[in-house]
């Protein structure tokens, strides 16, 4: 069978494993599979899915000892901000706080029209706490949105203060319940803003005038519409066949590369507050930033989603990891990724070379990365092992401080037939529902078009019905989620957009796409958040 694959443990090679599984140093694992395919002798082309999946161990304890963190906290203090939701932000960030520990480094900074530094990025102490708590309990709003200046300010901190402790997980908290109208109002235009900050620090940040950011704000929104129109037209009239085809067609790179990775070294994670913000935005600067964008419906959720993401970011066990596959000879073609995550060619390498990166791994995480490829065995026995690709790994174990590389062989036998791999079936119908949802959003958002936003999402709910794994939860949840999605279609665009729907689907879309829980969907819980919204909860009811 196909999942008699290599095995690499401490540098020693050792063939036909049934594991299948490539043991790290660490304690994270490396697995390959393969979905429906027959590996017969002959010079026909067979299409076959491939998988790799990078799996981090569930930590045991949350008292072992970890790498100092950096976090910046960037609140919005805007009018909108005042009463319950700013208080509760303060109870959220004070408990954060209290949490830090010893050569943590911490930071307050605070927007609204203008951008106010409450507390320099500084190191933790047992004696500072109730300093640091009281700061943030003084913060008060007034004035605009000017998201851009605190985004900015924050990441400038880190920049200039990961350069005094290299093993440092460094984050940066942004909370917002609006949208942005002062400053830089363009995501792609401060996503290259942050690019800039991330890698020169503070004396990047005067390069953005209010001329400038003007200027780029109208050509935004002209490029915006007609770049939508055009790319939209095409899905409008298509069949349930064609947008099938399209919600499984892979791709060999995302436009930009890894070049859409704008701070490498530091996690950008975006809360939207409230239905009021624009949670597009806030999606596209956490993906580029490396984060996460997360949606707090009610303001009593913000005090559980901080948690959950706390626990999360405390318990990072690799960051920058890059995966390469590497075709093995021209008889094996690779089509493409099936990932949200940025990838490219990589030509530098080998002139069929892929590559994904994937910014961070918590501990209790899986990473499921799916490639199309065809495949000609060639005319050989029955028996014979076919290694068709190379699979590398290169990511920074965060608790040794050092990139750690190992490489795995994806093998196949001649005569082996592969029928449908649960685990590979599983993580289609998540792609499928990933890219069904991204599409709904951009027909709901940009043409207003819910019919074939709904017909998209019929789609993939008929293809996860006939898949093998159609009765497994994940696949139940999936369903369920498509189903509610489908009924908000039925709203009028008002209701739609008022009643946060859009903020929702946003989320949704992230968690699954990075299989990671967050905004309060628990399908990717790991014991480390467990425990961390556990703690959480203890401390507000006094056990």
């Amino acid at each position: 069978m196909f999942n008699s694959l290599a095995r690499l443990l401490n540098g020693v090679k050792l063939t036909k494993n049934p594991s299948a599984t490539a043991l790290l140093r660490q304690g994270i694992t490396v697995e390959t599979s393969a979905h429906d395919v027959n590996f017969t002798g002959g010079t026909q082309k067979k299409g076959a899915i491939f998988g790799v999946s990078i799996i981090a161990p569930e930590g045991t304890s949350e008292d072992k000892p970890r790498p100092p963190l950096n976090l910046a906290t960037v609140i919005d203090v805007s009018g909108s901000m005042s009463g319950e939701k700013l208080q509760l932000t303060q109870e959220s960030l004070e408990y954060i706080i209290q949490q830090l520990q010893p050569d943590d480094s911490v930071s307050v900074v605070a927007f609204e029209s203008k951008v106010h530094v409450h507390q320099p990025l500084t190191t933790v102490t047992a004696q500072n706490k109730e300093q640091l708590a009281a700061i943030v309990n003084q913060l008060h709003t007034l004035g605009a949105t000017n998201l851009s200046g605190g985004l900015l300010e924050g990441l400038a901190q880190l920049a200039d203060y990961k350069q005094h402790n290299q093993d440092a997980v460094n984050a940066l908290l942004l909370l917002t319940d609006g949208c942005a109208n002062a400053g830089i109002q363009s995501p792609q235009r401060l996503i290259k803003a942050m690019r800039e900050v991330n890698q020169q620090g503070r004396k990047a940040l005067g390069k953005y005038t209010t001329k400038q950011v003007h200027q780029d704000w109208a050509m935004y929104q002209q490029g915006r519409t007609t770049t939508a129109t055009e790319q939209l037209k095409k899905y409008t009239d298509a069949s349930a066949a064609e947008l099938k085809k399209l919600l499984l067609t892979p791709a060999v790179s995302t436009p930009g590369g890894f070049d859409v990775q704008v701070s490498k070294g530091t996690a950008v994670s975006a809360f939207g507050f409230g239905t009021d913000h624009d949670s597009g935005f806030l999606k596209q600067i956490a993906s580029a930033g490396n984060g996460d964008y997360q949606y707090i419906r009610r303001p009593s959720d913000v005090g559980e989603i901080f948690a959950n993401y706390f626990g999360g970011l405390t318990s990072t066990s690799a960051e920058d990891c890059i995966v390469t596959i590497t075709p093995k000879s021209d008889n094996y073609v690779f089509n493409g990724f099936f990932t949200d995550y940025p990838h490219r060619r990589a030509p530098e390498l080998h002139p069929n070379a892929y590559q994904v990166f994937i910014p961070n791994i918590q501990e209790g995480e899986r990473k499921d990365l799916l490639f199309s490829a065809d495949v000609t065995p060639g005319n050989r026995p029955n028996g014979t092992d076919l290694e068709m690709f190379d699979v590398d790994l290169s990511f920074r174990d965060v608790a040794l401080g050092k990139t750690v590389q190992r490489k795995l062989p994806v093998v196949g036998t001649i005569g082996d037939s592969i029928g449908k791999n649960a685990e590979l079936d599983a993580s289609v119908n998540r792609i499928v529902t990933v890219n069904a949802m991204q599409l709904a959003t951009t027909m709901v958002t940009e043409q207003q078009n819910f019919e074939t936003a709904k017909q998209l999402l019929q789609v993939a709910t008929e293809h996860i019905r006939q898949s093998t794994t159609a009765e497994a939860p994940a696949a139940k949840e999936l369903l369920a989620q498509l189903k509610e999605c489908e009924d908000q279609c039925s709203y009028s665009p008002e209701e739609f957009m008022q009643g946060g729907h859009i903020n929702h689907w946003h989320a949704m879309q992230g968690s699954h796409s990075q299989q990671r829980a967050m905004s309060g969907f628990g399908s990717y819980e790991t014991a480390a958040k467990m425990r961390r919204l556990k703690h959480y909860r203890s401390s507000k009811h006094g056990d």
